[in-house]
C-alpha cells in the first residue's frame, strides 16, 4: 500500500518556486489511491465468498443433519411399536399361561 511521503523526501526543484516540490504527493497520484482502494475491495470481496462459502457448507450440514434426525425419529417410533406389540404378546402369553396352569392343577 503507497502512502503520500512528506515534502522533504524525494523531491524534485521546481524552478518557478523558492521551495522544492514533492514528486510523490498524494495529489499528483490519485491512481494510486485508486489501486490501494481497488485492493481493499477485492479483499474484502475474498472475505464474504468465504464467509458465504462457509454459511452455505453449514446449511448442507444442518440439512444433512436434520435428515439424519429424521431418520432416526422414524426408527425409534416403529421400535415404540414393536415395544408395545411386544408387551401386549408377552401379556397374552402370561394369561394363557395362566390359564393353562390353572387347568392343569385343577
Amino acid at each position: 500500500m503507497s502512502s503520500c511521503v512528506s515534502p522533504s523526501e524525494n523531491f524534485v526543484p521546481d524552478s518557478r518556486a523558492s521551495t522544492p516540490v514533492s514528486d510523490k504527493s498524494c495529489a499528483s497520484r490519485p491512481d494510486d489511491v485508486v489501486n490501494t482502494m481497488n485492493k481493499k475491495v477485492e479483499v474484502y470481496t475474498n472475505i464474504v465468498n468465504q464467509f458465504s462459502r462457509n454459511l452455505n457448507t453449514l446449511g448442507d450440514r444442518f440439512n444433512r443433519f436434520e435428515t439424519q434426525l429424521k431418520i432416526n425419529n422414524e426408527k425409534v417410533e416403529k421400535l415404540e411399536n414393536l415395544s408395545e406389540s411386544l408387551l401386549s404378546s408377552i401379556s397374552k402369553i402370561e394369561d394363557q399361561g395362566g390359564k393353562f396352569v390353572y387347568e392343569c392343577f385343577r
